[in-house]
C-alpha cells in the first residue's frame, strides 16, 4: 500500500456547510443546499468562530508584534482587529525594548490600579500597562515613556475572519474541521425542527470534538505528570 504524498485536504466553507446538513439528515450525499439554507448556515459558521475564539482557544490568532513608543505619549490604541492582549505568567504582558541595552519587563495593571495611581504624569521606562477594553483596545503605560523610549513587545489576537460566499477556507485549523461540520449540523438541526433526540445526539458529537480540538491547541511545553506516593 502506498501513502499519499499530499497533504492538502481542506473542506471550503460551502463543504462545511454541505456535510453538515448532510450529517444532520437535511440533505443526501448527492444533493447540496439552496441558496436561503446556505445563506443561514454560512451565519451559523462566523458565529462558531466567533465563539471559538471567545472561549479562547485559537492559538494561530495569536501573534507577536511590537508597539512604537512615543516620547511623553502614554495611550496607544491598537488595530481595529486585535481583540485581546496576551498576560502571562506573573502577570507579565511584555518587554520594553530599548535601542540598546537589556529589555524591561511590563506587568498588568488592572483598572482600579491605574485609576488608584496618583501620579499619571510620572515619566520614566514603563513597568506597567492597563489594557482598556472598549471598542478599541488601548494600552496605557505607567510610567510614561520618555525620550527615545524604543518599543513595547507582546503577543495580540486578532479577530477571525469571516466565512464568506466563495470557496474560501474556514480560519480555523484543519484538526476542527470536523468539530465545525457537526456545529453547523447542530444548528441546522435545530432551525430545521428536527427531533430533540437527534438534535440532542448531534450536539454531544459536537461537544466531544470541540473538547478533543480545544485540548490540542495549546501552547506545548515540558509537562511530566507523578504518582503521589
Amino acid at each position: 500500500m502506498t501513502v499519499s504524498a499530499t497533504q492538502t485536504f481542506e473542506l471550503d466553507v460551502s463543504n462545511v456547510i454541505r456535510r453538515g446538513m448532510q450529517v444532520a439528515g437535511l440533505l443526501e450525499a448527492s444533493q447540496s443546499p439552496n441558496a436561503s439554507d446556505e445563506e443561514m448556515a454560512r451565519d451559523f459558521v462566523n458565529l462558531e468562530l466567533d465563539e471559538l475564539q471567545a472561549e479562547g482557544h485559537i492559538q494561530r490568532k495569536w501573534v507577536r508584534t511590537t508597539q512604537t513608543l512615543t516620547a511623553s505619549t502614554a495611550s496607544y490604541t491598537l488595530d481595529a482587529d486585535v481583540v485581546d492582549v496576551y498576560v502571562g505568567p506573573d502577570n507579565i504582558v511584555g518587554t520594553i525594548v530599548p535601542s540598546s541595552g537589556a529589555e524591561t519587563p511590563v506587568h498588568v495593571m488592572t483598572r482600579h490600579e491605574y485609576v488608584s495611581e496618583s501620579d499619571k504624569t510620572s515619566t520614566g521606562t514603563p513597568t506597567r500597562v492597563y489594557i482598556e477594553r472598549t471598542a478599541a483596545l488601548k494600552l496605557i503605560f505607567w510610567p510614561i515613556p520618555p525620550t527615545s523610549p524604543g518599543s513595547f513587545r507582546y503577543q495580540k489576537a486578532t479577530i477571525m475572519y469571516d466565512a464568506k460566499p466563495t470557496s474560501s477556507t474556514p480560519d480555523v485549523d484543519r484538526k476542527r474541521a470536523k468539530a465545525l461540520v457537526w456545529s453547523v449540523a447542530y444548528d441546522m438541526a435545530v432551525a430545521k425542527k428536527m427531533g430533540l433526540d437527534r438534535c440532542g445526539m448531534l450536539r454531544s458529537e459536537r461537544d466531544r470534538l470541540k473538547t478533543i480540538a480545544k485540548m490540542d491547541d495549546v501552547e506545548r511545553g515540558n509537562v511530566q505528570l507523578y504518582v503521589e506516593r
